[in-house]
């Protein structure tokens, strides 16, 4: 039960009937000033908390600035760091080529031969 309410006892006979009456409770609010100012104050009190504790206008739309700049960066990073990794894999495929190329015991002049049409070492001058 709440102490804002209050039992109230009734007397309801059957009448005509001759049966003994009976009681019954009801329960009834309270209109007891002191309890309702006792919700008032936890009412305003409530509200004055929310309202001293809510973000201004201002502060919401710069806390929603920094959680999407922070959002976007982590992004970036993320595009560059998937960026770099794959330029690295790139250039280490391509210097294991450079050095594969290099190691074989082929003559040098081989494939600027092929490149240039010409049918040997350049000749001196």
């Amino acid at each position: 039960m709440y102490p804002e309410q209050r039992l109230v006892k009734e007397a309801v006979g059957v009448h005509g009937t001759g049966m003994p009456g009976r009681e019954v409770c009801t329960s009834k609010p309270s209109s007891t000033p002191r309890s309702l100012i006792g919700r008032l104050t936890r009412e305003v009190t409530y509200r004055w908390r929310l309202l001293w504790e809510a973000p201004s206008a201002a502060r919401a739309y710069e806390m929603n600035s920094k959680t999407k700049y922070a959002e976007r960066q982590r992004l970036v990073e993320e595009y560059a760091r998937g960026y770099l990794e794959g330029w690295h894999e790139c250039y280490a495929a391509c210097l294991d080529a450079v050095e594969e190329s290099v190691s074989q015991k082929s003559e040098i002049w081989a494939a600027g031969d092929l490149l240039s049409g010409g049918d040997g070492p350049p000749k001196m001058n």
